[in-house]
């Protein structure tokens, strides 16, 4: 939801017709978006509210998300629920549903809300190995139930992590070149090859970076669920690792690649005090990293901003997730962009 310094207020906020927006989100849900916390990310509008019940009303523009997401997403959660006390569930419209899809004009919009879940985005500075080793304790756990529940025979009516529309190839044609886009093809057909099995494979949250973990004492809780999905567990392992030291609060003298791994080591006692991957899958973390890399390339080619920026950044995260060691290239290609090269 965006760290302090992002939090906008409403009249910030950049949404199309937005008084018949704000009106009919009042009509569904008996709140004044006027009156929120307001953030805006690629994928959703969230609107914060504060108080005695504290909430938080998702919105996901342009058809991304349909009644049908949400009750498949609720599913999870209520089965994390029954081994994990402090996870958000759903709270229904006046209307009594669970999410509610409306348009204005050519906009489509799919609303949801939830209880607000405690807690404090750590910063670059307050991130030290207690921090990495309770955040990998919970992510341990997310996916020790998700072995628990295959094991129990359950199945969540979630997608693979291909077929998400984050990994949507088409758009990239217009940035990248068919030489690159077919080495990383190539990538992500070797990716796709590795087998599904209980020990590696199952529900993954699917989006679990620094802006979705909050931290309450020595406590991390994880929200946002909405990209959960069946998956390997090392691709959550490899997206928290990622974003942690894509941070712009880090100094640039310090090389990303070293990072990593000295965040791996606190992260990982942290993962294997609730669960153990075999060895082989760590071996997998540049893989999984290239492709975290790749989907963010993927979901920025489809969004509506200046294409000459858009352009670079696309170069620069292809070049990266395309390269023979992904952290390396991350490292080089972060300083230059700073750096102006």
């Amino acid at each position: 939801l965006g760290n302090k310094g992002d939090i906008m207020k409403y009249k910030e906020i950049n949404i199309p017709d937005k008084e018949i927006f704000r009106k009919k989100i009042k009509e569904l849900y008996g709140k004044n978006i006027a009156n929120s916390e307001c953030h805006f990310s690629s994928r959703n509008y969230t609107f914060l509210f504060h108080g005695l019940k504290p909430s938080v009303i998702r919105v996901s523009a342009n058809a991304k998300r349909k009644v049908v997401d949400i009750k498949y997403e609720m599913e999870w959660l209520d089965d994390l629920r029954k081994y994990m006390s402090d996870i958000t569930y759903v709270i229904p419209s006046l209307t009594n549903s669970i999410a509610e899809e409306f348009s204005i004009d050519d906009n489509k919009y799919c609303v949801s809300q939830f209880k607000l879940i405690h807690g404090e985005k750590a910063n670059a500075e307050n991130r030290d190995d207690q921090y990495f080793y309770n955040v990998g304790k919970l992510l341990g756990k997310i996916h020790s139930i998700s072995y628990k529940e295959q094991k129990e025979g359950l199945k969540f009516n979630r997608c693979k992590w291909y077929e998400k529309t984050s990994f949507d190839f088409s758009y990239l044609n217009d940035y990248v070149s068919s030489e690159i886009l077919s080495k990383l093809r190539t990538r992500i057909e070797k990716i796709k090859s590795y087998p599904e099995v209980p020990e590696t494979f199952g529900m993954i949250h699917g989006d679990f970076q620094v802006n979705n973990i909050l931290m309450e004492w020595d406590t991390a809780k994880a929200f946002n669920f909405d990209n959960c999905c069946y998956g390997y567990y090392i691709s959550d392992i490899a997206t928290a690792l990622f974003s942690f030291i894509v941070d712009p609060e880090i100094p640039l003298e310090n090389n990303r690649n070293d990072l990593f791994f000295s965040y791996l080591e606190p992260f990982r006692k942290g993962y294997e005090t609730e669960f153990t991957l075999p060895d082989t899958e760590w071996d997998k973390l540049d893989d999984f990293v290239c492709l975290r890399i790749f989907e963010c390339a993927c979901m920025l080619s489809r969004t509506n901003t200046d294409t000459a920026w858009k352009k670079g950044v696309i170069h620069r995260l292809i070049n990266t997730a395309s390269a023979d060691n992904c952290l390396e290239a991350f490292d080089t290609h972060h300083k230059n962009r700073v750096l102006g090269a």
